[in-house]
């Protein structure tokens, strides 16, 4: 997620955080570890979505783990304000997180979406949007849209990884 857009490599974290938090899985954590994700509530500097979200569900890195943290990281150093009150951009994400796990009767899970955002710059569309969910009797998918630029503007982002060397066929 908000790696390089419209890479493979960006589909497929969208995807794999995206499957974490919606269907059986979201069914699953409400019904499982409610209590572990109390911690969602106060995330940021300190207490990184990184770490206590993305490793915590054990979802698959797809390869870019050096420059997922880095921007993670990001994430959790960003702030933003909306009505009056401001917070870092992971704190916001986590307490809807946590509102729609704490609330599952009326949730169906959570869905991330990355968009291209300006330079330098991570911001969220606040409030996040609800969306009923026709295919399971009403209930809400908290929808969480980040804006981001790709990691490679950012100061000190960690470098690609070099590419592999095609193999050549034989003559």
């Amino acid at each position: 997620m908000g790696m390089i857009f419209n890479t493979p490599t960006t589909l497929k974290l969208v995807q794999a955080i995206n499957t974490a938090f919606t269907g059986r899985n979201f069914r699953d954590i409400v019904n499982n570890q409610p209590a572990s994700f109390e911690k969602l509530q106060n995330l940021g500097p300190e207490n990184g979505f990184y770490d206590n979200v993305w490793q915590a569900l054990n979802i698959d890195e797809c390869g870019v783990s050096v420059r997922l943290q880095f921007w993670w990281g990001l994430v959790d150093t960003f702030k933003q304000a909306h009505n009056g009150k401001e917070d870092y951009l992971s704190g916001w994400i986590g307490k809807a997180i946590y509102e729609a796990i704490s609330n599952h009767g009326n949730f169906s899970g959570v869905e991330f979406f990355a968009v291209p955002g300006s330079l330098k710059n991570i911001t969220l569309a606040l409030p996040f949007t609800r969306f009923s969910d026709v295919n399971n009797g009403g209930k809400l998918t908290q929808v969480i849209t980040i804006y981001t630029d790709i990691v490679d503007n950012f100061p000190g982002a960690p470098p690609r990884a070099a590419a592999r060397p095609r193999k050549r066929g034989r003559k």
